[in-house]
């Protein structure tokens, strides 16, 4: 066996470079990496949204509004996402999902009726004596 023979049965046994455009990317190694990440920031948003829709119910805020942040994103808001921009919903309409797709960098904004001083109470024991500790 010539040393090009050689050369070329050992490449056969390489691992070929994946090209987005042309193989099947999500199965390698960056590919995962890439679909891991998407998905840990998918997650973040939904529980930050979602913690968000939480605390307005509970404290009588007037509405949820839906932010874009085309600072967050490369391209901007998406088609998805722009017409929903400034979007008030008010308490008990239906609000859709946050986030609305895969990167999605939307939020939800609380709207108090009074913005001066939103209608939070620090936690409490049953005694009445504050759960905050300062030391």
């Amino acid at each position: 066996m010539t040393g090009r023979e050689l050369s070329t049965t050992l490449n056969r046994f390489k691992e070929p470079k994946y090209n987005p455009e042309t193989s099947d990317y999500w199965r390698t190694p960056e590919g995962i990496n890439q679909r891991l990440d998407m998905l840990g920031s998918q997650f973040t948003y939904m529980v930050v949204n979602n913690s968000l829709k939480m605390y307005g119910d509970t404290y009588g805020a007037s509405g949820m509004m839906w932010v874009t942040h085309p600072e967050a994103s490369k391209t901007g808001p998406c088609q998805i996402c722009s017409p929903k921009h400034g979007r008030i919903y008010k308490p008990g309409q239906f609000m859709p999902p946050m986030p609305a797709h895969a990167r999605c960098v939307c939020q939800w904004e609380i709207i108090w009726s009074n913005p001066a001083e939103p209608p939070y109470q620090p936690p409490t024991e049953p005694s009445g004596e504050s759960l905050i500790r300062v030391s």
